[in-house]
């Protein structure tokens, strides 16, 4: 299994700021065969907007390095000082660039640079070849205006450039921080900006590939620009979008189409980690969030996702709660199949078991591994949702009470691990 570091603006969203659907196919579709899927931006985390974590990722590197995160655990944060971020702050303030800062908690616009930044933006829009007709409010919906800009919380600091000596004085006054520029290649960059020095997006990818265990030639890395490049270096294979810099293709592996010409979706075919029309999504609860693996041998990288696929073939009467049988249907064919199926995934994956309160005095059981809450057998109760968080743990011992229950769920094992070995 593969771990994938994807850029955000330029390859994950596309130069009209949105999410091409292919993208979120993609994705979906490789996280369901085992891959790990990290978003490696410039972005910090307030920048990452529901629509992006929606798709399904098992974490993020931001602030082009400054930020790493593992699913909901924070690995590494590496920020200016309150001093650093006054000292720049002032800077800009005297040679009359307006900024931004970037922070987890927001975005936090300087005085005049919703004025300032509008033509910038439109400049920036037109470059990656879209309309010109945008406003900042389109780049940055979430700006925050008026707010305290001597700050101890912020990842970089963006400045309008207002022509490239700027930012080879930004290179001179500042030696202790990291000083790049963004928004066009060489002296056409429209922006500069500052962050913690000796951090990149390569020394993140080794901090959280440490962090993981795992081996960085089982990695990928997807990305459009010149401050992508440090992910190529440390990555086993680089992939570059066709929209990208030249520079940024010149020093990657593979150039796939542009990003709102699927080129993210067409890299993964390419590559091999999903197949052309491969499902992307599944009916059951957390499914895009259940990127575990076996913890037992036999099962190999089987993922919940193709455990659902194979139980789809077995789950059937005999299988089946007998109170609930006289109603079970090829139709639905969770029904009754809550238990025997959580314990079966407890065995394959470890983690817990809980159920939810019914009306009826019974537990629905679903799971819970790590961070991950998944329920293979939700959709019976389609289009209603269940609170999973009234969800107490339960223990087989006191399930398997019941012989008939005990004996369904021997059978549903026996049966997956036919199903198994016939599939090799």
């Amino acid at each position: 299994m593969k771990t994938l570091f994807i850029d955000v603006d330029g390859t994950l969203v596309g130069y009209s700021n949105g999410i091409p659907a292919s993208a979120v196919k993609a994705i979906r579709a490789a996280r369901i065969n085992g891959h790990r899927v990290y978003i490696c931006t410039g972005r910090s985390e307030a920048e990452v907007y529901p629509d992006i974590w929606a798709i399904g990722l098992d974490g993020m590197i931001g602030g082009n390095g400054a930020y790493v995160k593992d699913g909901n655990k924070v690995i590494m944060h590496q920020h200016l000082s309150y001093e650093q971020c006054r000292e720049v702050v002032d800077w800009c303030h005297q040679r009359k660039h307006e900024f931004y800062l970037e922070s987890n908690s927001g975005l936090y616009g300087s005085e005049n640079f919703r004025e300032a930044a509008l033509p910038v933006m439109q400049e920036y829009s037109g470059r990656k070849g879209r309309s010109r007709d945008i406003r900042v409010e389109d780049a940055f919906p979430d700006m925050i205006f008026g707010a305290e800009l001597y700050r101890d919380d912020v990842n970089k600091i963006s400045f309008i450039l207002n022509d490239y000596q700027d930012y080879l004085d930004a290179l001179r006054d500042f030696p202790h921080l990291q000083v790049g520029k963004w928004g066009g290649a060489g002296e056409t960059a429209l922006f500069g900006d500052f962050g913690v020095k000796d951090i990149s997006k390569k020394t993140a990818v080794d901090v959280l590939m440490n962090y993981l265990g795992s081996d960085l030639r089982d990695t990928i890395a997807f990305g459009d620009a010149e401050v992508d490049i440090p992910m190529f270096e440390i990555c086993s294979y680089s992939v570059a979008m066709g929209s990208g810099t030249r520079a940024c293709r010149e020093a990657a592996d593979y150039v796939t189409d542009a990003v709102e010409e699927d080129g993210l979706y067409n890299a993964f075919v390419h590559l091999g980690l999903i197949e052309e029309g491969q499902k992307s999504e599944y009916p059951f609860y957390g499914w895009n969030n259940s990127n575990v693996l076996p913890i037992v041998e036999g099962y190999g990288e089987l993922t919940p996702c193709k455990l659902y696929d194979l139980l789809s073939e077995l789950w059937c009467r005999e299988t089946c709660a007998p109170r609930m049988q006289k109603d079970w249907c090829e139709e639905n064919k969770t029904l009754g199949q809550c238990s025997i199926t959580a314990f079966l995934v407890q065995d394959i994956y470890g983690g817990k078991v809980y159920g939810v309160p019914l009306g009826d005095g019974n537990y629905h059981c679903f799971n819970v591994v790590g961070d991950c809450v998944f329920d293979l057998t939700s959709e019976q109760f389609l289009p209603e949702r269940l609170i999973y968080s009234l969800g107490n743990e339960q223990f087989r011992e006191n399930h398997f009470r019941k012989a008939e229950k005990k004996e369904r769920y021997l059978k549903l094992k026996a049966a997956l691990e036919r199903k198994i070995k016939e599939i090799g």
